[in-house]
């Protein structure tokens, strides 16, 4: 399971579906403006750990633009989570935080220091 699985230009991005334990990760450092200390601000971001089954299924989800592998992702230190980005219900993962929880949205790989997990979920396509 180490190959990269990309879509290629002519196939649409994939609605995927994904369960696990939803968490609010306050972080201290930006990666523009430093540590909360040094003049930075938190960072928070919202979770998914996910189970065993939407693990498997993000790593081998293919996706437009690949800035993971399989293997990059298994051996990161926070393999089993997944960011969520774009535009979720902020009530709704308040009102659900600590709990498991079922998300839709498209896979995309973390590509740069604002990306805090190997996969992101977002609520829409990278490319429409």
């Amino acid at each position: 399971m180490n190959e990269i699985h990309l879509l290629s230009k002519d196939e649409p991005e994939r609605l995927v579906t994904m369960t696990g334990t939803l968490h609010l990760k306050i972080l201290n450092s930006d990666p523009d403006c430093g540590p909360v200390e040094n003049g930075g601000q938190p960072i928070y971001c919202w979770i998914v750990k996910l189970n065993p089954e939407s693990f498997e299924a993000a790593c081998r989800t293919p996706v437009r633009a690949s800035f993971q592998t399989p293997a990059t992702i298994q051996s990161s230190w926070n393999r089993d989570e997944m960011e969520l980005t774009g535009e979720y219900d902020e009530g709704w993962l308040c009102d659900h935080e600590g709990e498991i929880v079922t998300v839709q949205g498209y896979l995309w790989h973390a590509h740069t220091g604002h990306h805090h997990t190997p996969v992101l979920m977002d609520t829409d396509p990278w490319f429409k």
